[in-house]
């Protein structure tokens, strides 16, 4: 019922004798409606015309029901025909006791059942999200909340803005799309379009996306979802990681914030721009504390130079950030390297960023032009992207081949060369030396074969070929003719050509 009722006469209004009668008058006009009347529970005074449209004037702390939900005002006008309220000051709507909407003005349509909500500050509010904007759309149908006037929704430690927005309230999810932000202690999110739900805190998108955050990690992608509950993310669509230098990028990507890990699916490439380094594979991982990275499924590893760059493959490439901050990297099995002055095979290796220095392990063999050398461990030492030295441990042998297909031999403990503009240059061998050299005059005619055994040796390269063979210590030689060496002269202990193993390009370091 009314409570406290007047009389008043003003014009055209007519007072009422009774709020009763007021009371029975207007149930009995709204009964005519199709849909169920906006009944009044509560007014302080109550005015009503009876020219014209039907329509009633409740003032002070003003109830009214309809379908279960309730709207609170300070003050109101009641179309009766239309079944229609304008409600001002303090409005308050709640739904089922969880769902509750605030504005300074509140227009409701009994018969669609929308509330059209504006104000300085208009409030949607459920137990997991509070959202706010000027001007809101709430249609009780089909339970949605729009706005197109810019909102802000805070969900536990999420705060999001958006241009436009949907709140769906029986699936507690929104659809927001222009000037998307996500904030929250550990990262902002932007995007163009985006889904959220307040019960699981999961983020959906389908356009634009980047997520960076408070130490500078960025994520990008335009498709995929964030659940922002346990910082974990699933990306498609070529999405990558960016983190300092270092960019992991693949066909779909998972991460997880609260653990550092990243997993890429599919074309996988992760690229170190202060390193000059690439590695791509079908499957890779990243952890940012302690930092590592590992790729499979057929990976290379590049490292681009402005004249040519080294690309080495293996079944997996792993690296990890040592204390000291340098690099360590494992390359294991089936190791194939190219460069188009230098290429080599072994089963593993390993690459150490502290001396910049390539180490190769299980019958490893490098090939420079026609040159090929082998040893029981090779160490390859680089220096400012150049190749810088290099050192054969271990029956160490190198060989050349002429265009006689004949083979100049050298063998040794361990040796120990230079490079000079990528190219080898000069070498050292030490312990129990011995070489195979063909001797020819100026014009190419063989002159014949000479078998040394000296303990050191100097060797110097022009093109990657044996030049000129020094040696240090006095050496016990023989000269043989062609036709009367020794055949068991010509092959010194570990000769063995794996041209045929040589990696030709890029592409062939698959093979």
């Amino acid at each position: 019922m009314i409570q406290t009722p007047f009389w008043r006469e003003e014009g055209r209004w007519s007072h009422i004798p009774t709020a009763l009668c007021l009371c029975a008058f207007l149930f009995s006009t709204l009964g005519w409606a199709q849909n169920r009347p906006i009944e009044i529970k509560r007014a302080n005074k109550g005015y009503y015309k009876k020219s014209d449209e039907s329509k009633n004037r409740l003032v002070g702390s003003v109830l009214f029901e309809h379908e279960g939900a309730l709207l609170y005002c300070d003050s109101a006008w009641l179309y009766v025909e239309r079944n229609r309220v304008e409600a001002f000051g303090h409005v308050h709507i709640v739904q089922h006791d969880t769902l509750h909407l605030y504005g300074d003005r509140i227009d409701y349509d009994g018969n669609t059942k929308v509330a059209v909500a504006t104000g300085k500050t208009v409030v949607l509010e459920d137990p997991k999200m509070r959202l706010t904007t000027n001007r809101m759309v709430f249609d009780r149908k089909d339970q949605t909340a729009r706005y197109s006037t810019g909102g802000t929704i805070v969900n536990d430690e999420n705060t999001l803005t958006s241009q436009n927005g949907v709140y769906y309230a029986d699936f507690r999810e929104f659809r927001f799309s222009r000037n998307v932000d996500l904030t929250n202690p550990r990262y902002t999110l932007k995007s163009d379009t985006l889904n959220y739900n307040t019960a699981t805190r999961i983020a959906t998108f389908a356009g634009p996306t980047e997520i960076v955050g408070k130490d500078g990690n960025t994520l990008y992608s335009e498709s995929g979802f964030y659940n922002t509950a346990n910082d974990q993310a699933r990306f498609a669509e070529r999405s990558r990681m960016i983190d300092g230098s270092r960019t992991l990028s693949g066909d779909s990507l998972y991460y997880d914030r609260k653990r550092g890990i990243g997993r890429a699916y599919g074309n996988v490439l992760l690229t170190d721009t202060v390193e000059k380094s690439a590695i791509c594979g079908g499957y890779g991982e990243y952890g940012e504390s302690p930092e590592y990275a590992m790729v499979t499924l057929d990976p290379i590893y590049s490292l681009y130079d402005e004249r040519d760059s080294l690309h080495i493959h293996g079944d997996t490439l792993s690296y990890a950030l040592l204390p000291d901050g340098s690099k360590k990297m494992r390359i294991r099995r089936g190791v194939r390297i190219f460069r188009k002055d230098l290429q080599g095979v072994c089963d593993s290796m390993i690459y150490t960023g502290s001396d910049s220095t390539f180490k190769m392990f299980v019958e490893p063999v490098l090939w420079s032009d026609r040159s090929q050398l082998s040893g029981d461990t090779i160490w390859l030492e680089m220096r400012n992207g150049k190749m810088d030295s290099l050192r054969i441990n271990g029956n160490a042998f190198v060989m050349e081949t002429d265009t006689l297909e004949r083979y100049q031999q050298i063998r040794g403990k361990k040796m120990k060369g230079g490079f000079k503009d990528d190219q080898l240059h000069r070498m050292r061998s030490s312990g129990n030396g011995q070489t195979v050299y063909w001797a020819r005059e100026k014009d190419g005619s063989e002159v014949g074969v000479n078998r040394a055994d000296c303990s050191d040796l100097m060797m110097v390269f022009r093109e990657g070929k044996p030049i000129r063979i020094t040696f240090l210590v006095q050496p016990d030689a023989h000269l043989y003719p062609t036709a009367t060496a020794p055949p068991d002269q010509l092959i010194l202990k570990g000769f063995k050509p794996r041209y045929g193993e040589r990696p030709e390009n890029k592409s062939d370091i698959l093979r």
